[in-house]
């Protein structure tokens, strides 16, 4: 059987790679993490029926700021939130001056719950909120919006972009065609960016199925596309960032899955 025959088969493949990427490791928010880390909404924000305290913060700046000699002047903004004051210096030439704000103004949603917010800054868990409000790792001072979590990119370095290409070129070259050959790197993307956002809320990976080898009277794969595709799917897992078991199982499943087929067939 020529991969390109039927799309019943790539559609059933296609299931089996969104199983198997179990370990490829990280734009856009994916998801919310648990305890507000990596782009999740800390307990203080968006206090419910039961905060008995809840404030909108106060953002202010000091108009102009002070001359600290000829050439310079120094810019201050400031937070005011559940009695906690987020302080942002910074030294800026004397003409133009300080410019806009850093920070943008507090609004409808903004609203924090200060019982929860000072357990946090007591306790420091999950984060400490003087420091970081929002605890996505980014301190206030530096963070343009300290309200609004900003998670990392789980494909900073575009692999799981690369996995795609290499996902679709893969299947080309088996016999699929290009329709179904983009929608398995498609899935294979979708696939390698929320397990690695998953890692980044540090969510633990499954562990891959077993799959057993097909067996047939005669050989399905005498051309050996199977084989070489196996083989093609497990390198460029690898080069997403899986490790090898996922990588191996990666290939086998694709191989097992090829062989099956052509194996209905004769």
């Amino acid at each position: 059987m020529k991969f390109g025959e039927t799309k019943s088969y790539w559609a059933v493949f296609v299931v089996f790679l969104i199983l198997v990427c179990s370990s490829l490791g990280q734009t856009q928010k994916q998801q919310d993490c648990p305890n507000g880390r990596n782009g999740g909404n800390p307990p203080w924000f968006n206090p419910g029926k039961n905060c008995k305290f809840k404030v909108m913060p106060y953002h202010y700046e000091a108009a102009g700021g002070i001359y600290i000699n000829r050439e310079q002047r120094r810019c201050k903004e400031v937070i005011l939130v559940c009695g906690t004051m987020m302080v942002r210096e910074s030294v800026v030439a004397r003409d133009p001056g300080c410019g806009g704000a850093f920070w943008p103004d507090p609004k409808d949603g903004d609203e924090v719950c200060c019982e929860a917010f000072q357990k946090a800054v007591e306790s420091k868990q999950p984060c400490d909120p003087s420091k970081d409000a929002d605890c996505d790792g980014i301190l206030n001072e530096n963070d343009s919006n300290p309200f609004k979590a900003d998670p990392p990119d789980p494909d900073a370095d575009n692999k799981c972009k690369q996995l795609h290409f290499d996902v679709y070129t893969a299947y080309r070259k088996a016999g699929a065609n290009g329709d179904t050959a983009t929608d398995a790197g498609h899935a294979a993307q979708r696939d390698c960016i929320k397990r690695r956002t998953d890692k980044l809320c540090g969510i633990p990976e499954p562990e891959p199925p077993a799959e057993e080898t097909p067996k047939f009277p005669k050989d399905p794969d005498t051309d050996n596309k199977c084989k070489q595709l196996g083989q093609e799917i497990y390198e460029a897992y690898l080069s997403a960032g899986a490790n090898r078991d996922t990588a191996l199982h990666g290939g086998e499943i694709a191989r097992h899955d090829c062989i099956r087929r052509r194996g209905s067939k004769l």
